[in-house]
């Protein structure tokens, strides 16, 4: 877990009071496998749709690590701009749900009993395209991988 020991080596130097809350693509208990210090984690506003990203070409992205994953332009075949409030929630609340739908099956098996549930989520469901979120929590909590 070489990510996780170095965003903990790090948070180890910010100083004492200082004001942080961490977003990041690790689940909680992975950071708690390398380190003591766990900092204060705030939850990806992509769950809850609570901020959007416009991408360079003008489309809404649900992150910027979805640059390229649109979910709807902000500009009409003319290019200009679709200034009507109806129109982009819609969008928002269909195309912009289901993506948000679909985020909540990403965690591993066991991460909604954990203690953590609430402010970690399981982590980014982007992480979880690169490492199976199974065998990874499973390393880090020391517990054998669920049968399935």
């Amino acid at each position: 877990m070489a990510f996780a020991t170095t965003i903990t080596d790090l948070l180890e130097h910010v100083p004492k009071g200082t004001a942080l809350s961490v977003v990041t693509p690790f689940p909680i208990c992975l950071l708690k496998a390398v380190s003591n210090t766990t900092p204060p984690f705030g939850i990806c506003q992509m769950y809850h749709g609570e901020g959007l990203t416009i991408d360079v070409d003008g489309t809404v992205i649900p992150c910027t690590h979805f640059a390229g994953a649109g979910l709807f332009p902000l500009f009409d075949q003319q290019g200009d701009v679709i200034e009507d409030p109806d129109w982009f929630l819609t969008n928002w609340n269909t195309q912009g749900a289901s993506f948000r739908e679909r985020l909540w099956t990403y965690p591993a098996s066991w991460c909604t009993d954990c203690d953590d549930w609430q402010s970690c989520l399981g982590g980014c469901p982007l992480f979880w395209t690169a490492y199976d979120p199974e065998q990874t929590i499973a390393d880090a909590i020391g517990r054998a991988r669920p049968n399935r």
